[in-house]
C-alpha cells in the first residue's frame, strides 16, 4: 500500500495529472483507518474508511472518464487507420515523416499536454524534442533517457519529423501494415496534434481518443 501511494505521488508531479492525487489520498486513508482501528479505536477507523469508499467512487469516475490511461494504444489505432498496405514489414530505420514549423516555447507547450495527458513522455535534448510512446517507470523516474529501439517521435528544431516505432509495438498490430506508411501516419498524426495544440484547440486531440 505504501508503494502503491508512493508511485501515486510521484505520477502527480511526474505529469502534473492531479487526478492520480486521488489515488495516493485513497491508499493513504485506507492504512489511516487501518493503523487506526487497530491501535485506537474502532469506531474512529470507521469514519476514514468512509472517506476511503467516498475517493473509490471518485477514483471509478476518473478510470471511466480515462483520466489516468495510457493513451499509447488509441494513439497506435488513429495512426493505423490510413495505411490501406500490408507490404514491406519492420524495419529498424528512422522514418522521416514530413516537416513542420514551430517555436520553442510551442514544443515546451505541447510536450507539457501530452504528459499530462499521458499521450507520451517528452524528452528534451539539444536542438530536438523526443516524444516517446513506449516508456518503463525508469523513465518515469528519469532513470533512463535512451529512445533508441523505442517508439518515439523526433521534432528537430529545423521543423524536421522523424518516427521510430519499436518491434515490438509493430507486432503488436494483427495484420503487417506497411510499415513506411505506418511510421508516416504516425508523423503526421503528432504534427496535426501540434497544429491543433497551436490553436488553442487541445480538447480535440482528447475528444479524438475517447472516440476510439
Amino acid at each position: 500500500m505504501s508503494f502503491s501511494a508512493l508511485w501515486s505521488l510521484i505520477l502527480t508531479i511526474r505529469t502534473k495529472n492531479w487526478y492520480f492525487i486521488v489515488g495516493f489520498l485513497m491508499v493513504i486513508f485506507l492504512v489511516t483507518a487501518n493503523l487506526i482501528r487497530v491501535f485506537y479505536s474502532e469506531s474512529t477507523g470507521e469514519y476514514f474508511l468512509l472517506g476511503v469508499f467516498v475517493f473509490v467512487l471518485w477514483w471509478i469516475y476518473i478510470a471511466i472518464t480515462k483520466k489516468v490511461k495510457p493513451r499509447v494504444y488509441e494513439i497506435l489505432e488513429m495512426a493505423a487507420k490510413p495505411v490501406n498496405g500490408t507490404a514491406n514489414g519492420f524495419t529498424n530505420r528512422p522514418y522521416v515523416s514530413g516537416s513542420t514549423e514551430f517555436l520553442r516555447y510551442e514544443m515546451k507547450a505541447f510536450s507539457k499536454f501530452l504528459l499530462k495527458h499521458l499521450i507520451a513522455l517528452p524528452y528534451y535534448e539539444k536542438n530536438r524534442t523526443v516524444i516517446l510512446l513506449e516508456y518503463s517507470f525508469k523513465h518515469v523516474l528519469n532513470l533512463r533517457s535512451d529512445c533508441s529501439g523505442l517508439t518515439h517521435i523526433i521534432f528537430n528544431e529545423d521543423g524536421h519529423v522523424l518516427v521510430n516505432i519499436s518491434r515490438k509495438y509493430y507486432l503488436k498490430y494483427k495484420e503487417e501494415l506497411t510499415f513506411d506508411q505506418l511510421c508516416d501516419s504516425l508523423g503526421h498524426l503528432f504534427i496535426e496534434f501540434l497544429e491543433f495544440f497551436k490553436q488553442g484547440e487541445g480538447k480535440r486531440i482528447i475528444d479524438r481518443m475517447n472516440s476510439i
